[in-house]
């Protein structure tokens, strides 16, 4: 934090009104925000742009005190900076709704992904439904490994790959030893090559409980993938019914019937596959966030210009 406090300290000497400090996360404002105590708005001669990635109303923390405590820090911060980024919609609604910040200091920026150009998804007796993220209790990974004893029965040969790593790792391997599909339930780690793994599924799967945008989401949808997701967050942003199926949050036996559905039907799985990776082709790539961030920065520094 002094390190920070330092560096913002020498942004303030000497430099321009089209100076741009971008902060990204709740951790990383909450620290800007304690290192910036000295500074008020008024006399910093840069602007103050963040982008919160995290927070809609469907997130938590599971110790409720920490959570109460870190809320009240992130609105002192908010109400701080010059002007705020949001992810998604849901992220707008949270910054409107619950942390009472104006309309006209929100932009909407959707992650951008990278849209590859050669897809290899094979069609094979053991089709692998995938998925990726931290394993944390907000990702819902036991709900996936639970489905996929039901799934294991319905289409012999399915295959699950979970890609990440996290806290809850040896909880999750021990609840697929207990519930025997060792077999057909991969806990993969971080590897070397995502796209390898994204080019060797067939179905993306999302049981996460909270998703401010769903950027492993985009990336599956990018390679081609259909999804099927909880209903949650930013999700409904980046999938239609032209591009996978939602399920209400928590309700594994739709979970399941949708996983099965799907899988049954291969021609399905193109068409929503080809249809997804359109959709983010048309609004979601890295340009296109590039794109919106830049007229942000013009806007902001003009505003800066105008004012000083």
């Amino acid at each position: 934090q002094l390190l920070l406090a330092n560096a913002l300290s020498q942004l303030s000497n000497g430099h321009t009104d089209a100076t741009i400090v971008h902060v990204h996360g709740v951790r990383a404002g909450l620290f800007t925000y304690l290192s910036l105590s000295k500074y008020s708005s008024s006399i910093r001669p840069y602007t103050l742009v963040y982008t919160e990635h995290l927070y809609t109303k469907d997130y938590s923390l599971s110790n409720p005190l920490r959570g109460a405590i870190q809320c009240i820090l992130l609105r002192k911060w908010l109400h701080t900076v010059d002007h705020i980024i949001a992810v998604s919609h849901a992220v707008e609604n949270y910054l409107l709704d619950v942390m009472r910040i104006p309309a006209t200091h929100i932009s909407v920026v959707h992650n951008g992904v990278i849209v590859p150009s050669t897809f290899a998804h094979p069609s094979t007796s053991q089709p692998i439904i995938g998925s990726i993220g931290s394993l944390n209790r907000i990702k819902g990974y036991s709900d996936l490994i639970t489905v996929m004893r039901y799934i294991r029965q319905e289409i012999p040969g399915a295959q699950c790959e979970i890609l990440g790593t996290g806290a809850l790792y040896a909880r999750l391997r021990n609840q697929i030893k207990r519930l025997r599909v060792g077999d057909s339930v991969h806990l993969i780690g971080q590897p070397r090559s995502i796209e390898a793994h994204l080019n060797s599924w067939r179905l993306f799967v999302s049981t996460s409980y909270s998703e401010s945008f769903g950027l492993a989401v985009a990336q599956a949808m990018a390679h081609k993938l259909p999804v099927v997701a909880y209903k949650v967050g930013g999700l409904p942003e980046l999938i239609s019914q032209d591009s996978g199926r939602f399920v209400k949050k928590g309700d594994g036996m739709g979970l399941a019937l949708a996983i099965e559905n799907m899988m049954r039907h291969p021609g399905i799985l193109d068409d929503l596959g080809e249809a997804g990776h359109n959709h983010i082709r048309a609004y979601f790539t890295v340009d296109k966030m590039v794109d919106a961030l830049r007229a942000i920065y013009t806007k902001e520094i003009s505003l800066r210009s105008n004012t000083s």
